[in-house]
């Protein structure tokens, strides 16, 4: 008796290969910057892998395209490929060595592997270019707590924040008023950090 045999898993492979090839098409017209907003839309839709896809296809073009190459990194983190997340990030600082976006994304994926030691240092290193940027003292902090290190991301990281570059405003003879809104807003800093807010009367009766 003759076998019978299916078409419709060939007849699925057919449909699957002309919708891959009707997608390059419709994106080849394209120049780079539209490909790079194509692929912000779809990894934020959460089609990273279609996201690498036209990422990829960037820097074929323009290996130095820095923004591309950041980009990459994050969807790799968010994927947990943490070391092609580094690979990709580091390639984007090489490129650019003071490129904040690169060193956030970097110290996310750091943090997000519990790789906290590395999230320090590579914290550190941003610093040395962007000695005032908050979100990076952020995440230097949260670092510091997976490490046990509460004290130090609560004293040396806050003085990072532009409210306590000078330590401890107490003490510097500034005005009762002003003293009270940078201890608010230092709660408010410390908040990011530990994932609470202390109560204090002090600051709910200055808002």
């Amino acid at each position: 008796m003759a076998r019978r045999i299916s078409i419709a898993p060939i007849l699925l492979t057919i449909i699957c290969c002309l919708s891959t090839l009707d997608a390059q098409q419709s994106t080849s017209a394209l120049g780079v910057d539209e490909l790079f907003t194509l692929a912000r839309k779809e990894a934020f839709a959460g089609k990273r892998v279609e996201a690498r896809i036209l990422l990829r296809r960037i820097l074929i073009q323009s290996p130095n395209y820095v923004d591309v190459r950041v980009l990459l990194g994050r969807t790799l983190a968010w994927d947990g490929k943490y070391d092609s997340a580094r690979i990709e990030l580091r390639r984007a600082l090489k490129s650019d060595p003071s490129n904040d976006d690169a060193y956030r994304a970097l110290i996310d994926t750091e943090n997000w592997s519990e790789k906290y030691q590395a999230a320090v240092a590579a914290a550190d290193e941003a610093l040395r270019s962007h000695p005032n940027d908050e979100e990076i003292f952020v995440k230097k902090a949260i670092a510091l707590r997976n490490l046990g290190r509460d004290y130090e991301a609560l004293t040396r990281t806050c003085r990072g924040h532009q409210s306590f570059k000078y330590g401890d405003p107490r003490s510097s003879g500034a005005d009762p008023l002003e003293i009270n809104e940078l201890l608010c807003q230092h709660q408010l800093y410390r908040g990011q950090v530990f994932g609470h807010l202390r109560s204090d009367a002090s600051c709910v009766s200055s808002a």
